[in-house]
């Protein structure tokens, strides 16, 4: 009888390993983690110059 309770202690660790696995990873995160995230960094709008061609006095492009 002891080798059945056995194979079956066995086989409830066998089938609930992977679940286990999952809640002691989720466990050890959420104690981890902080409750707020700090973001150091500054986001700017990057500003383009219009950069225009030069023109004769008569509108046509000038080669120099």
């Amino acid at each position: 009888m002891t080798r059945l309770e056995e194979y079956g202690d066995m086989a409830i660790r066998i089938v609930t390993y992977i679940p286990r696995v999952c809640i002691g990873i989720y466990n050890v995160v959420e104690r981890g983690m902080p409750r707020t995230l700090e973001c150091n960094y500054e986001i700017k709008k990057k500003e383009y110059e219009i950069v225009r061609k030069k023109e004769d006095k008569n509108g046509t492009e000038a080669n120099s």
